[in-house]
């Protein structure tokens, strides 16, 4: 194996090596027992690129030097996208998930610090910084059962109450790995940018489009975005002209509709009217843990008439950021959102830095770094169960951007889904709970397995 087999597009080897008895029919190379680097193959012709390399190579005397044979540490796509590790209990496997899970997520760090020993402070060093990927969401941790199903891993239906009306919804709820799929697509569709001195200046707001438990969040958003504008859906159609406080938005209001008893329906209209001023920021929320656009308001408040629904109060926006998938609200805020409508946000849990980079950056974010699914005891859950058709789009060729794509359509959401090129599943198997044999043959063909043995002198 020599430079050019870490070059072909396709083929992901493992930083690691790995111990295996077949490796005992090679010679020992300076009184050492080989190993071997598990890979993992896309497809047919991949293969046959490597047979042709390493058939080259065995007429090179200067591909021998095993210096040369390293993968490259840095590089998290060295690694298989999907792996297992699996051996008998007590041999570290979740233990080394940790470190697995930094090389791959954040390597640059990992090459300055997390290499330099195995000494205990140097492992605390590397356990902060996986708490802090797992902070960010961009690794994260799950165990299988028996009773661990689609729904908790993808998506499924949740019953929740709206604390504002009191009504009971059956939103869909997005699963652990669906969740990290969404972190790790950053697509932009709309960027403009403002300038960063100004942003002291500038009250930061959440705000909700339509109730997000239904469909009616994506069509109020869509008609927002193509419109230049946000609608709140408090206040009708009544026309809030010359009401500049409290008490006069109350009296319209209930001129208008004397049916209307919630308090904060008055307090909503009022905060939209006469508490957001122009040049404010809007984060457009997406549940209580996403957000999926930041805006500008632009224009005063104004009462849009003759609409079918009851979204008719609107201000006029600049569109700084808007995200194909939301984002995790802890790139933003120290706390999940709350269910109100309107309200603005705590500047003491505002990340103000991220904020500046997202709205006061030319070239918007398009990638996004490595995400890590961490699967315990993997062997444990019904494999069909849990993965259901999602299965399929585990493999490198089938992810979004490779050679043969995929999507399919989500059975509860009916949203088009599929697996990022930068989401890395490591999975941990205990081979005295169950045999590698008796694991779902659809998995075993789709991940790559690192034999880890019991280690004597350790």
């Amino acid at each position: 194996m020599g430079r050019d087999l870490r070059n072909i597009a396709g083929l992901h080897i493992s930083a690691q090596p790995s111990k295996n008895s077949n490796y005992r029919r090679f010679p020992r190379r300076n009184g050492q027992s080989q190993f071997g680097y598990p890979a993992e193959v896309a497809n047919a012709d991949v293969l046959k690129e490597v047979v042709s390399i390493l058939r080259g190579q065995q007429t090179d005397s200067s591909l021998t030097d095993r210096d040369d044979v390293q993968p490259n540490k840095e590089d998290p796509m060295q690694f298989p996208l999907n792996q297992i590790l699996f051996g008998p209990p007590g041999t570290g496997k979740t233990y080394r998930t940790t470190d697995l899970a930094v090389q791959i997520a954040d390597p640059e760090w990992y090459r300055e610090i997390g290499t330099q020993s195995d000494s205990e402070e140097n492992r605390a060093a590397l356990k902060a910084r996986f708490d802090e990927l797992v902070h960010e969401e961009r690794i994260r941790f799950t165990t299988f059962h028996q009773s661990f199903a689609y729904e908790d891993f993808i998506e499924g239906i949740r019953a929740e109450s709206d604390p504002e009306t009191g009504e009971l919804h059956y939103p869909v709820r997005d699963g652990v790995f669906k969740t990290l799929c969404k972190n790790a697509d950053k697509r932009v569709i709309a960027h403009q940018t403002i300038s960063p001195e100004s942003l002291a200046d500038r009250a930061v707001w959440k705000m909700s489009l339509g109730n997000s438990q239904t469909a009616e969040a994506g069509e109020v958003f869509t008609e927002c975005l193509e419109n230049d504008y946000v609608l709140l859906g408090w206040g009708e159609d009544a026309d809030f002209s010359g009401c500049d406080d409290y008490e006069s938005v109350k009296k319209r209001y209930l001129e208008h509709n004397p049916s209307e008893k919630q308090d904060y329906a008055f307090r909503a209209v009022n905060t939209f009217r006469n508490h957001v001023k122009e040049g404010d920021l809007l984060v457009i929320s997406d549940g209580n843990s996403r957000f999926r656009a930041i805006a500008e308001v632009t224009g005063h408040h104004r009462t849009l008439e003759e609409k079918p629904d009851w979204f008719h109060q609107a201000r006029n926006v600049k569109w700084l950021q808007v995200y194909e998938s939301s984002r995790p609200v802890s790139e933003l805020y120290a706390s999940q959102f709350t269910q109100m409508t309107l309200y603005k946000l705590k500047p003491s849990k505002l990340k103000t830095n991220r904020l500046l980079e997202m709205v006061s950056t030319d070239s918007p974010e398009e990638s996004a770094p490595p995400h890590v699914l961490i699967i315990d005891e993997i062997n444990r859950g019904n494999i069909a169960r849990i993965f259901g058709e999602l299965i399929t789009l585990l493999e490198p060729s089938k992810r979004a951007g490779a050679s043969d794509a995929q999507s399919v359509t989500l059975p509860y959401s009916k949203e088009q889904f599929s697996v990022p090129s930068n989401v890395f599943v490591i999975g941990t198997m205990n081979t005295a709970d169950k045999s590698l044999a008796q694991l779902d043959l659809a998995l075993r063909r789709r991940f790559s397995f690192v034999e880890m043995l019991p280690d004597p002198g350790s």
